[in-house]
């Protein structure tokens, strides 16, 4: 039996089409009637938006915002049926035989659920996907689908054009596809260098400065570990740790990276990287190193990423101010002949120079003479970068200062790229976009860059705004930014903050991005109360984002909540008031669960149920001393914590009177919680170790640890200092790490890991600070520990001392 569809209630079928297969021809003559002016004769719909333009008119594209145009497997996904309705087909569904049906005078198509074959007119056209089912949508790919409904496809920055008389011109059309993506997005273009003067003008006066001949005066209120797959085992060992990152698919940087026989180690003594072969580990070897102490104006690489042979380096370098030629006339006593004089200004703008976002890309697959493929730079200071496949994204700010500036073509970003030529280039007024409420006067670009094909331009999205953290999905990119609320416009009425308030409400907005083939995509901004404190403290699940922040400053103002917030970024849901006085020092979501740990003098762990998005509830809690503030899964049921042992110290007068009571670490904790029964998570075990004086980098960075579940260990750097306590007990001073044996049946330390002898100390506790551990990492049957002076290996179950190499701590 088949039922009929109407175009609002097409719920049933949604067939998601790719694009991304298709030519893009340029841009057609127009029709002799005029008809195909603008976008008034086509459907238009923009990756991640719930709405669509129909012939010129705004449409929502179903009644569940959810149905959107997405990204899956590098393809560009829409929901057909409502296109498909827009040009006057009928759409049916068969339940009995799974069979979706579009029909139009002489042309019917037919869809039959898992099948790659697409019925056109009776006979058989095979596609090169299967049509799928997914959250209840038949999906297809869309170029059969439009070469049968005769449609040209024209796609740019997201938006997808479907005319039937014309494509259009990504550079001749950019006007129309600008007014396309602002409609959607509701996120307007800058259109040109004017533009932006008048914008950043009526900042600057929103902001209580002066845009030009003054300096501005504001006012006075103003970090999942993935095991890497099997290794060819004559290239090196099958079994090793990869970077610990957050979502599967979506990879991080790091200052170390394994392909299971060399490791890529970046050393910041000289700076240089070193390209290591360590397995097996009797046979340790550096190969080669990579130095940039004499590289011009200084490269300063921070991070890094490995992708098969390639190794994509991420830093900066300081650019001094860029003089500006200038003539100057001859005087009248030098003589009529006299040539003009010729000297250099500095640009006022550029005085003390700038900052410059760079990646630099070798081919290793000779790795003792890595050789540089391709090169990016940007103006700007990176907030953060992820991989997705061979995609790596960069988020860039840059500051955009506007004292004294007459052209404000001046102050925007120039970057270059190989791809495209060694030329520097500006970024382009045309494309950027702005709030209509500007933010600040401040640049925050995402840079898509191919890493595969060193010909392909770099994909920069570039919106008036900045960003401090971020979260990626395999699909989408999430930038926040804390801000002052009464300052923000945008914000007002989701936080009802009354314009012009001096209420010092603290607030969070996030930017919602849909990733395209190395282009994000702006889709919304949404906003919640409070600071969010790391990148763990957000997360994607079934198409809502969930968040968890604190507001209140400090004391007893302080207060927890957790949002559900929608693909549209509108709150669906929260939590709120939680731990009065306290505030969020880790956060872990695990699909419908979270996991939140606040702290002031215990450590509560709230278990959170977010399967209904728009009703979150807490179910359980956990209070024990200390807190933990890094959270990783162990299994469905059971959750790592790492963080801080802490006690109570009572002081007392001379009378005995109690005067003071107060909370003070005394050293590093390990524990397993049980979170099987969410309305009484336990402790299932824990140990502490330490005192004062120890620290580890996994107390804030997440990346510091190695973690085996198979293997039963959890290991990671540590350091003490020599001090005496209060009882007068002196502590020794050790830098190294430490490995733990860890399981369901209880914790119990392996033992420890240094690259100091008992003779590196001197009398006072100090040691070679280039021999401190930074990470610990394994390949097979070994650990292997790195520091600035080199690597060590030590066998995994005994911790018994195998080999190492020390590098050279001088540039060559």
């Amino acid at each position: 039996m088949k039922k009929k569809i109407s175009l609002l209630a097409a719920v049933t079928l949604a067939m998601i089409v790719s694009v991304t297969s298709l030519a893009m021809s340029p841009s057609s003559a127009l029709a002799d009637d005029g008809a195909t002016a603008g976008l008034g004769n086509a459907v238009v719909l923009l990756v991640g938006s719930p709405k669509a333009l129909v012939y010129g008119a705004a449409k929502q594209i179903d009644s569940n915002a959810a149905v959107v145009p997405f990204i899956e497997n590098s393809r560009t996904m829409m929901p057909l049926s409502f296109v498909a309705n827009a040009l006057g087909f009928d759409v049916s569904w068969a339940d009995a035989t799974k069979t979706a049906t579009l029909e139009k005078d002489s042309l019917t198509l037919q869809f039959v659920l898992g099948s790659k074959i697409m019925k056109q007119n009776g006979k058989n056209v095979t596609m090169d996907a299967a049509s799928i089912s997914k959250n209840g949508r038949t999906l297809v790919p869309i170029s059969y689908v439009a070469k049968a409904m005769g449609l040209n496809v024209t796609y740019d920055r997201g938006l997808i054009i479907l005319d039937k008389e014309r494509t259009y011109n990504v550079k001749t059309d950019a006007a129309l596809i600008n007014e396309g993506i602002a409609a959607l997005s509701g996120l307007p273009a800058v259109g040109s260098a004017a533009n932006l003067k008048d914008i950043l003008a009526k900042l600057s006066i929103t902001n209580n400065g002066v845009y030009k001949g003054e300096k501005m005066t504001m006012s006075e209120n103003q970090t999942a570990m993935e095991m890497a797959p099997a290794a060819d085992a004559a290239r090196g060992a099958d079994d090793y740790s990869q970077t610990n990152v957050q979502v599967a698919g979506v990879d991080e940087a790091d200052v170390v990276k394994t392909d299971g026989q060399y490791i890529y180690h970046l050393n910041f003594n000289i700076p240089a990287i070193n390209i290591v072969k360590a397995y097996p580990a009797d046979s340790m070897k550096t190969v080669s190193t990579i130095s940039y102490s004499n590289e011009a104006n200084g490269f300063y690489p921070s991070q890094m990423y490995i992708d098969g042979n390639l190794l994509i380096v991420i830093g900066y370098t300081w650019v001094p101010a860029d003089p500006v030629e200038t003539m100057t006339e001859p005087k009248a006593s030098d003589g009529a002949t006299a040539p003009a004089v010729s000297s250099k200004m500095i640009a006022d703008y550029r005085y003390y120079g700038t900052s410059v976002a760079k990646v630099i890309v070798y081919d290793i697959a000779n790795k003792e003479k890595p050789v540089v493929t391709r090169e990016f730079s940007v103006e700007g200071s990176t907030v953060d970068s992820r991989k997705i496949g061979d995609t790596l994204y960069l988020v860039v700010n840059q500051y955009l200062d506007t004292y004294n500036i007459t052209d404000l073509i001046e102050i925007l970003p120039t970057y270059y790229d190989s791809a495209s030529g060694k030329v520097k280039k500006t970024i382009d007024c045309v494309t950027m976009q702005y709030f209509p409420e500007a933010q600040d006067n401040s640049l925050l670009m995402i840079c898509g860059i191919n890493l595969k094909n060193s010909l392909a331009d770099a994909q920069i999205a570039s919106i008036l705004g900045s960003g401090q953290q971020i979260y990626m999905s395999e699909s989408s990119l999430y930038v926040t930014k804390y801000n002052y609320a009464y300052n923000i416009g945008i914000m007002r009425t989701s936080i009802d903050i009354a314009p012009g308030s001096n209420q010092l409400s603290d607030a969070t907005s996030i930017f919602r991005f849909t990733l395209s083939d190395g282009y994000a995509v702006y889709n919304a901004t949404g906003v919640v109360e409070g600071s969010v404190l790391n990148q763990y403290s957000m997360d994607e699940y079934e198409g809502y984002f969930r968040i968890a922040t604190t507001k209140g400053g400090w004391g007893e103002n302080l207060r927890n909540q957790l949002y559900v917030l929608d693909s549209s970024m509108n709150i669906t849901g929260s939590i709120k008031e939680m731990a009065p006085g306290e505030r969020v020092y880790s956060a872990r979501f695990m699909g419908d669960r979270a996991f939140m740990v606040t702290y002031r003098t215990v450590d509560p762990l709230f278990a959170i149920d977010l399967s209904n998005p728009s009703s979150p509830t807490v179910l359980g809690e956990l209070k024990i001393p200390g807190y933990s503030t890094y959270l990783h899964p162990y299994d469905e049921n059971h959750l790592i914590g790492f963080g801080m042992d802490t006690d109570q110290v009572t002081s007392t007068d001379s009378k005995g009177n109690v005067v003071d009571v107060r909370t003070v670490n005394v050293g590093l904790k390990l524990a397993m919680f049980d979170i099987s029964d969410m309305m009484n998570p336990k402790e299932l075990s824990s140990v502490s170790f330490g005192n004062q004086s120890t620290y580890s980098e996994l107390l804030y960075n997440p990346k510091a640890m190695v973690f085996s579940k198979e293997k039963g260990f959890f290991a990671f750097p540590v350091t003490s200092y020599q001090y005496t306590d209060y009882s007068g007990k002196t502590h020794e001073s050790f830098s190294g790490a430490y490995v733990f044996d860890i399981g369901l049946n209880g914790i119990s330390e392996r033992g420890t890991i240094s690259q100091l002898n008992a003779s590196d100390y001197d009398q006072y506790g100090s040691y070679d600070y280039n021999k401190a551990i930074q990470r610990i990492l394994y390949i097979g049957d070994t650990f292997y520990t790195l520091s600035g002076y080199g690597i060590q290996a030590n066998e995994i179950t005994s911790l018994s001392y195998k080999n190492s190499v020390a590098y050279t701590l001088q540039a060559e």
